[in-house]
């Protein structure tokens, strides 16, 4: 892990992370792809365990899993979404990384044009601290690897300057795959405790709004 003072960049999560988790919407469209795939449709309890246990490609068999949950990431139309919803502390919690000299990114898994969701989240005041907005419009991706390592490159720094703030295994696992220097997991959004602690992230706290005070508990440590 590196101190505070090493680190220049924080990259955050948006759904779950800064906005609060649209989960029944996530749910409704899991609904609709397994039966416009023409695989039986789950109960709305199933869905909601294989979210939270991240075994979400149980809803499809095995031999199909690769096409079906690559369909299921990339089908939905993110403008669909219901309007964000700003997590209670979260704002105020950029504006201090700001105030300790960060620059601030997004990376989201929505598949929507950067420029539009940038608009969409200009009412939150999100957009006022934020340099760079990364999403996986028109990338196929199924994993942020790629997204953090340009978002790197964006800002100019090596990936173990820059720290990761999510809510999901996905988060974790990506900013540790990239050599980030810093990951903290969320537990307020996507992830149950066990699933998310499993990514092994350097801290585990319930909100975005600890993030500061993890910064310094880290910088004593380092």
């Amino acid at each position: 892990m590196k101190k505070d003072s090493d680190l220049s960049l924080a990259v955050f999560d948006l759904d779950g992370t800064l906005v609060e988790l649209e989960i029944e919407h996530f749910i409704d469209h899991a609904i609709e792809v397994t039966g416009r795939l023409g695989f039986p449709v789950p109960t709305r309890e199933r869905i909601r365990h294989l979210m939270q246990t991240h075994t979400i490609e149980e809803l499809f068999p095995p031999e199909e899993r690769e096409t079906a949950v690559h369909e299921y990431w990339h089908a939905y139309d993110a403008r669909q979404i219901p309007a964000p919803r700003l997590i209670e502390g979260a704002l105020a919690t950029l504006e201090e990384m700001v105030s300790r000299g960060f620059d601030l990114a997004i990376a989201t898994a929505r598949t929507v044009q950067a420029d539009e969701l940038r608009e969409i989240l200009r009412p939150t005041g999100i957009t006022n601290h934020i340099e760079f907005l990364s999403t996986w419009w028109q990338t196929g991706w199924t994993e942020k690897r790629e997204q953090l390592f340009g978002l790197c490159r964006e800002h100019r720094v090596n990936p173990s300057q820059a720290m990761m703030v999510g809510d999901s295994i996905d988060d974790m696992r990506s900013a540790g795959a990239c050599g980030f220097g810093l990951r903290i997991g969320l537990l307020n959004g996507m992830h149950t405790h066990d699933v998310l602690r499993s990514a092994q992230p350097d801290y585990l706290v319930e909100s975005v709004t600890e993030v500061p005070s993890v910064l310094d508990t880290h910088g004593r440590r380092g």
